[in-house]
């Protein structure tokens, strides 16, 4: 299935708005597929996987300069372990080891006949999904611990089974994330940096493997999509590190959430 300008130029921004905030922007991308473009669950999903492309290109230009550091730094002196570099490292490690199968699972759930055929209940899925990704948000205010945490080999398996866990469309990645960290005890601008980077080979993974084993049409509508999807999130990125204290996410989460599944849950019944 193709899509056209319009719809890639939305989904794009969506994806890249969604991808740091603290909401799933494979939740919300497979939604708009779904809700105002008609398409299956299964092209939506698959295109919310290729849009994360542009999204993890646009966070390795943001961060380039603390990643160049964080790789000189183990580079000089492996011995010496950077705390930055073995957190990424264990927590992308992890990460591959819980969303490669789950992504498998995902994919033969949305290919499926009754899940293909059944839009409303893969949006019940995704609106229980985001509910329980603000409840997450909001123990993670509530629960600010007065000592402080460094990255290490630990949090990082801890983080990356939490970023795992974010291929369930509805869980947002960088919401779980964060709140596991703080929670943990990180400190928030830190913990929100690092969920940053850590998204990176994730993120483009997922891409390049929707494009390569998925049934995407690779058109000049799909780079178009992936192109914006790269654009709003490099300008997103830098304007959520400006506001991200002033804001209560948790409630906008539990409130789409409860759209989505009330909605769904309509549609079911009658």
């Amino acid at each position: 299935m193709t899509v056209n300008i319009l719809e890639a130029v939305i989904l794009g921004t969506i994806q890249g708005i969604s991808e740091w905030l603290p909401l799933s922007s494979e939740g919300l991308v497979t939604a708009s597929g779904i809700i105002f473009f008609d398409n299956s669950a299964s092209h939506s999903f698959s295109m919310s996987l290729v849009m994360h492309f542009g999204s993890g290109i646009a966070a390795l230009v943001y961060f380039r300069k603390d990643i160049k550091l964080i790789l000189r730094d183990f580079l000089i002196a492996p011995k010496i372990q950077s705390k930055e570099a073995t957190f990424l490292l264990y927590s992308t490690l992890t990460s591959g080891i819980i969303a490669i199968p789950l992504m498998l699972i995902m994919e033969n759930l949305v290919t499926s006949g009754f899940f293909q055929n059944t839009s409303e209940f893969s949006m019940l899925i995704i609106g229980i999904s985001m509910i329980g990704t603000g409840c997450v948000l909001r123990y993670s205010n509530k629960s600010s611990n007065s000592f402080h945490r460094d990255p290490s080999m630990r949090e990082g398996i801890i983080t990356g089974i939490a970023q795992g866990l974010s291929v369930i469309p509805g869980i947002s990645r960088s919401g779980i994330t964060i709140s596991t960290m703080v929670i943990r005890g990180f400190d928030h601008n830190q913990a929100l940096k690092l969920s940053f980077i850590m998204c990176i080979p994730v993120t483009i993974a997922s891409g390049v493997y929707a494009l390569i084993f998925q049934s995407v049409y690779i058109d000049s509508y799909t780079y178009i999509a992936i192109t914006t999807s790269f654009i709003s999130s490099l300008f997103f990125i830098k304007i959520l590190l400006l506001i991200v204290n002033r804001f209560k996410f948790w409630i906008f989460a539990v409130s789409i959430g409860l759209i989505i599944f009330l909605s769904s849950l309509t549609e079911l019944i009658i």
